[in-house]
């Protein structure tokens, strides 16, 4: 989602699809956490009253990382409702061969 970090709002039209690398990564990463389900357009999966349809459940939204040499950045947002979400930007460095988050960059958004 190129709009993944920015309260502006999800796009139905990502800039590229993950690969599946990338989405077994994150998966693996949210597993812990509840079931993963992918999906096409967010606006699908909000209620009129701005609530998602799956109770207790957030939209992810995964935006293009930048990269500055050994240093990466990659915009995410959380959304769980109309009152609920935040968007924020998480630093990764490539430590040892692997991009491991090492904090968040930049502005947070939360509502």
């Amino acid at each position: 989602d190129p709009n993944a970090g920015s309260p502006d709002g999800a796009q139905a039209n990502p800039s590229r699809e993950l690969t599946p690398t990338e989405m077994e990564a994150i998966e693996g990463a949210l597993g812990d956490h509840g079931e993963v389900q992918w999906i096409d357009d967010p606006s699908e999966w909000r209620t009129d009253q701005l609530l998602p349809v799956e109770p207790n459940s957030v939209i992810l939204g995964v935006g293009s990382p930048t990269f500055d040499g050994e240093v990466a950045f990659l915009p995410v947002s959380l959304w769980c409702g109309g009152l609920c979400g935040i968007w924020f930007t998480y630093k990764l460095e490539r430590i040892d061969g692997i991009w491991q988050v090492t904090g968040i960059e930049g502005p947070v958004a939360i509502s």
